[in-house]
């Protein structure tokens, strides 16, 4: 498993509209269409990547209107 992978990953998503549509299905799904490319993470891989892409340095602790969480 690669936090390098992890953030090819998330890279291919953001440019193929097609796996947009794919990786939003629960995470066990996710696995398999990053498989399919070559690539494997773990969750905690994928999470730790996105925090750090997105200058997530302490997620709010409740419920804000002005933020966004991606759950998978």
């Amino acid at each position: 498993m690669s936090k390098r992978d992890a953030k090819k990953f998330v890279d291919l998503v953001e440019k193929d509209k097609s796996l947009q549509k794919k990786s939003a299905a629960r995470f066990s799904s996710l696995q398999k269409v990053a498989k399919k490319h070559g690539l494997e993470f773990s969750r905690a891989d994928l999470h730790n990547h996105l925090r750090q892409r997105w200058g997530i340095s302490k997620p709010p602790e409740v419920d804000d209107v002005d933020t966004c969480t991606l759950t998978l």
